[in-house]
Parts: C-alpha cells; sequence; structure tokens
C-alpha cells in the first residue's frame, strides 16, 4: 500500500527526520536525497548539513531546497561528521530518526515498511541489512567478498543487549548509521550523540545504542544501499587518526560497560566484539608510515598508557623513547643488539647509541630484504630476521617503519623493544 499524500492522512502518520550530512558529495548527492524523496510513505522533513564543503555540494542542496519545502538546508564550517549529525539531531521534528550518508541510498518502500512497525511494537530502534554498491569496478575487485545480508531475521520484539549478542553470534553487526532508524525519544533519554572528532563513530554509537534499548526489531532485508567508493573514509589509506579513533571507541565502550552493568552473556559479546576492534587496529598500527606512527606522541597520558598497555598484551612488546633505550642497553641486561628499521630513524638511533658509547653492544643490522643495503651498513653486518641471535641476551630495537614484529616472532626472537619517542 501506497501512502497518499492528503492532509488528513499526513496528519495520522508519525514524521521522519532524515539527517544528511554532506562533505564533497556532489557527484552522488541527487542519487541519495532523490532516494528519499522517493519514498512511498511522505511524512518526512530532510534535514540536509552542508559541512564546509569545497565543491558544488551546497549549491545542489539549495537547487533541491528550493523545489521541496520537505528539505532544509544548514551551511556550517568543517565540523566534521559526528558533530554535524547532532546539529541535525537537535533541529530534528520528527518522532523518528534517520542518518543517511550523502553517497547513499534507500528503497523506495524502505519507510513505509519500517515505520508502521516501530509504531505498532512502540520500538526505540529498528536494524535492517544493506546492500553493497560499487563506485568502480577497482573497488569492486578489492571488496568482492563482501556479503551484507544476515542468514536470519530477528523479526521479533527483544532487548537491544540481546540483538547484539545475536548479530554477534550470526555474522556480526553491520553499525552502519545508515542501517537503522532510532525513536528520538530514545535517543534523547539516553543522551546517545556521536562522538565527536572521531571517525569509525558508527562503532561506539551503534553498540552503545543497542545496549540501551529496550525494545528492538530486525529484518533482513536490504533497504540500505551502501556505496563502496575511492577516497572515502573507509577505503582510505590508514592513518594515525584511524587507530586514535578506534582506541576512543575501545575506551568509551569499556567506560559504557563499566558504568552500566550488563548481564554475563552480554558482557562477554562486548568483549569479543572489543577484542575483534582491537585485533583490527593493531594489525592496521603495523601498515602506517614512519611519519603517522611518530604522531603517538600526541596521546594524552591515559591514552598512551591504554595504547601500549594493549600492545603488550598482542605481542609482548615494550614500547619506550630514546632516553630509555640507552639507559637499557647501559645496563648489564643485554650483551648486545641488533637495529630492526629504516631510513632517518636508523640514522637517529644509531647515532644515539655512538653519542653514548655502545658501538660495540651494536651486533648488526636486520632487514628482510638483505640484497638491498648489502653485507654491511655503517660498518656493521646487516642479517636477516631469520639468521640472527635470538637468545634473551641480545635485544632488537625496532624503529617507527612499516616494519612488524611479527617476522622476528616467528623467528624466535625474544627480546624486543618499539622507540616510540626518537627526542626522549
Amino acid at each position: 500500500m501506497t501512502y497518499e499524500m492528503n492532509k488528513e492522512n499526513r496528519k495520522k502518520l508519525p514524521l521522519i527526520s532524515v539527517i544528511i550530512p554532506a562533505y564533497n558529495t556532489e557527484k552522488y548527492l541527487a542519487e541519495c536525497i532523490d532516494s528519499v524523496l522517493n519514498q512511498t510513505y511522505k511524512n518526512f522533513e530532510v534535514i540536509c548539513i552542508d559541512d564546509g564543503s569545497t565543491d558544488g555540494t551546497l549549491k545542489i542542496l539549495e537547487q533541491y531546497a528550493l523545489k521541496d519545502k520537505q528539505i532544509k538546508v544548514i551551511s556550517q564550517q568543517n565540523q566534521g561528521l559526528s558533530i554535524t549529525r547532532n546539529i541535525g539531531l537537535d533541529l530534528a521534528k520528527g518522532k523518528y530518526i534517520y542518518f543517511l550518508d550523502s553517497d547513499d541510498m534507500i528503497i523506495p518502500e524502505t519507510f513505509e515498511e519500517i515505520i508502521p512497525i516501530m509504531e505498532k511494537y512502540n520500538l526505540d530502534s529498528f536494524h535492517f541489512d544493506i546492500k553493497v554498491f560499487f563506485d568502480t569496478k577497482k573497488c569492486e575487485d578489492k571488496y568482492s567478498n563482501w556479503n551484507p545480508t544476515k542468514q536470519t531475521s530477528f523479526s521479533y520484539v527483544q532487548e537491544g543487549a540481546e540483538l547484539f549478542r545475536s548479530f554477534l553470534e550470526c555474522k556480526g553487526i553491520w553499525v552502519m548509521a545508515g542501517s537503522q532508524i532510532n525513536k528520538k525519544d530514545f535517543l534523547i533519554k539516553n543522551n546517545l550523540l556521536w562522538y565527536p572528532k572521531i571517525i569509525h563513530e558508527d562503532e561506539l554509537f551503534t553498540v552503545i545504542a543497542l545496549l540501551c534499548a529496550k525494545r528492538t526489531y530486525h529484518i533482513n532485508k536490504q533497504y540500505y544501499l551502501y556505496r563502496k567508493r575511492d577516497n572515502s573514509i573507509t577505503t582510505s589509506e590508514m592513518t594515525f587518526h584511524n587507530i586514535y579513533s578506534y582506541l576512543t571507541i575501545y575506551i568509551q565502550l569499556m567506560n559504557y560497560v563499566v558504568m552500566h552493568p550488563i548481564n554475563k552473556i552480554v558482557e562477554e559479546a562486548v568483549v569479543k566484539r572489543l577484542e575483534t576492534m582491537k585485533n583490527y587496529w593493531f594489525t592496521k598500527w603495523w601498515e602506517l608510515s614512519s611519519e603517522e606512527k611518530s604522531k603517538i606522541t600526541s596521546l594524552s597520558p591515559l591514552e598512551s598508557h591504554i595504547f601500549k598497555t594493549l600492545v603488550d598484551e598482542s605481542i609482548g612488546e615494550k614500547l619506550i623513547d630514546i632516553n630509555s633505550l640507552i639507559s637499557l642497553m647501559k645496563s648489564d641486561k643485554y650483551y648486545g643488539c641488533y637495529l630492526y628499521t629504516s631510513g632517518n630513524i636508523t640514522q637517529k638511533i644509531y647515532d644515539s647509541l655512538i653519542e653514548h658509547r655502545l658501538e660495540d653492544k651494536l651486533l648488526g643490522f636486520v632487514d628482510g630484504r638483505k640484497e638491498k643495503w648489502g653485507k654491511n651498513f655503517l660498518g656493521k653486518s646487516v642479517v636477516s630476521y631469520d639468521s640472527c641471535k635470538t637468545d634473551f641476551n641480545v635485544l632488537f630495537i625496532i624503529g617507527l617503519s612499516f616494519l612488524a614484529p611479527k617476522n622476528l616472532l616467528e623467528s624466535g626472537v625474544n627480546e624486543y623493544v618499539i622507540v616510540t619517542d626518537l627526542n626522549g
């Protein structure tokens, strides 16, 4: 059944506020907005917020607003996705809230099929599946193994914590903002805002929202059309800001569980999610450039402590600065060391060892591509990581580089440190 757009019917239908933050998405914006305007359910408002775009995004939004009174356009200096979503939530007049990214779409019957169920069962939130489509063949080849449809519909009313656990037991949880509709009163009552100044913010918002919700529902229909494209947040090259964001999410989820006790089974599910998240960003950490890794010094003392603790738990490593390294090498704990690093970092660590008369303790340099450097470098031998001494009295010094310590561990190395601050 299609909802007719007459005044009598419209008054009977709850208003849904569609919040669309937009930043430099002129190429995709029309498809996104049209997918909302083409909804068979017509009682909605569209709040489009241009977040300081430098392309034609704002112009496109203004043109749509002139043609349709349901569209409201806000323009602001760039503040990031989270703050922009929060601004939209504050402006929203609807009973229900839907956050849609400006490069994605929804199918025409989305609201018509979902809103009546939310009304019937007085739901806090409604979750649904996504269909991935690709902007380029290159993107499709890279992410061809994505299979976003869950095998099961959890199409009955249950607490969000149980739905969260069910998601993890199935095929995981789709945390995208566009895969859920929430009641506004529920969001406001639980102070469910988007955490500012981070990316991957959906990871935090969706999990906590589920843990707060008393009445949730899920259908495994693909209402949400999720675009995979080059140069988006999820496909761009990893930076330290990605790692910082995941660390923040990890800390905030831990804080929530501590402050809001949940049953043991759900708590185990949260821990499983935290472990998956930690393993992911820990792996990505080793893919960062030396310049990006050096930004670890920008962490607060507490963040730094937690980060180092998590790293220690993962592979037993120790992060130290150059002064601590020198003190360690002056002690009797190690009779020698190898440098496993690259570029200027190698030179700085080497110079510090020479400056403190520790040249005799430097046994050589380790590199997986020995042929690149030859047999000697700076007067010391160059060896592969699988052919050097690995006893407990030899220390491997790893600089901020692309090289992960996994190769060392697999070769039987027992003792190593990672120098995170070359300035002491």
